[in-house]
């Protein structure tokens, strides 16, 4: 990365709009209850009770996306159609910067159980990989915004 980097090249607006998304971002992830996952079991909860659980941090997604003017600005059904095209690939940044980049223990246990304990790895090691944007979560909250935007991440 370019250590030298300077916003001067950045107008007022450009600025303003990038402390807009950075605040929605924040109001949206205060708002994410996480604390499910505390009370899971090894032996009762499945992946099932997992994924209806995680409706909170989908929610809290939408609600910053909501925020966004530009996003405000197309047609309501073309807000849908990027919100269904990408969520499901944007839910992993948005995990990351509402963990504050620390993994939870325990989900790496529900994971290897429900699923197996190859996908945990991989899915640790795909995580860890965003750990070089911990100094400046602020790139991946305009990446988040940057990416709503295109059809189908996949």
């Amino acid at each position: 990365m370019n250590r030298s980097f300077s916003g001067d090249n950045l107008s007022y607006d450009d600025w303003l709009l990038i402390n807009h998304i950075n605040k929605s971002y924040d109001i949206s992830a205060l708002e994410c209850n996480t604390n499910h996952i505390k009370t899971y079991s090894l032996n009762k909860t499945t992946l099932q009770d997992f994924l209806n659980d995680e409706q909170d941090m989908y929610r809290s997604l939408i609600e910053f996306y909501k925020e966004i003017p530009q996003f405000k600005q197309i047609n309501f059904e073309d807000q849908i159609l990027l919100i269904k095209c990408n969520l499901t690939h944007l839910i992993h940044i948005h995990h990351i910067l509402k963990d504050n980049f620390i993994e939870n223990e325990q989900i790496g246990l529900h994971m290897s159980q429900w699923i197996n304990q190859d996908f945990h790895n991989q899915m640790s090691k795909t995580r860890h990989s965003f750990d070089y944007f911990i100094e400046n979560p602020i790139i991946l909250k305009l990446t988040l915004v940057a990416f709503i935007f295109i059809i189908n991440l996949s």
